[in-house]
């Protein structure tokens, strides 16, 4: 009765340490001025962050199965809150397997706060044609802005969508601030192989180029945790017959 006993605690023990969908988060941060490539010959190339806001970085979340949950980035703003308004978000860019090749769009070029935006399917080079441009939407012109930098990439196939949350003006300068994007879960987009994303604002002001490479999940293979279970089993009965 004992060692079927010690045999269930183990095997239950196995099933609660190994989820079957367990959920896993890559940390970065901002270590670019512009996207390779394209920076505009100016002093520009030389600042990090032109008005605001200052991005941070962000973290990367991602399943068991390698399929993308959610992508988050923080910012602050500690000077010229009085511009917020003329700032949106570009577009999310996401080139899966790092090849240099923008794979999907997410539209959020003067999206709000709270918002449903299309995943769109997209195969865009990154030093290519196709891009909308800082200062498109005329919100920004002559200050405040990086010039001729991508913010948001025209058309595609629609794929699925997402939801972008958390954009407001922070309260004070010390005031971190995070942006989600949630991705529908019948999204699967992959990432097992890297991910390189793409991220902006509407003045191009300060930009997110990151490429991540996604650590490999060690989660064993069921028949071999079963013959781990049975083996610790066999040593408690072992230990059991040579104290008695």
């Amino acid at each position: 009765m004992k060692k079927t006993a010690v045999l269930t605690a183990c095997l239950l023990a196995v099933l609660f340490a190994c989820p079957a969908y367990g959920f896993y988060t890559v940390s970065f941060e901002d270590t670019v001025i512009t996207f390779p490539g394209w920076e505009n010959g100016t002093d520009d190339d030389l600042q990090d962050v032109i008005g605001l806001p200052n991005i941070l970085g962000g973290q990367l979340t991602y399943d068991s199965n390698y399929n993308l949950v959610s992508i988050q980035f923080s910012y602050i703003v500690t000077q010229n809150q009085h511009l917020w308004s003329k700032l949106t978000p570009g577009d999310l860019f996401m080139d899966v397997g790092s090849d240099g090749t923008w794979d999907y769009t997410v539209g959020t070029f003067g999206a709000g706060d709270w918002s449903n935006v299309a995943v769109n399917s997209v195969s865009v080079p990154l030093g290519g044609p196709g891009y909308v441009m800082s200062g498109a939407d005329g919100l920004w012109s002559g200050y405040d802005i990086r010039d001729d930098h991508p913010i948001a990439i025209e058309g595609g196939t629609p794929y699925s969508s997402a939801a972008f949350v958390g954009w407001r003006l922070p309260g004070s300068p010390e005031d971190v601030v995070w942006v989600s994007y949630i991705f529908d879960p019948e999204s699967a987009i992959n990432i097992r192989d890297g991910l390189i994303i793409g991220w902006t604002l509407n003045c191009a002001n300060d930009v997110i180029y990151q490429k991540i490479d996604i650590p490999i999940i060690d989660i064993p293979e069921p028949a071999t945790m079963v013959l781990l279970c049975f083996g610790i089993a066999g040593l408690f009965a072992f230990r059991r017959k040579m104290a008695i």
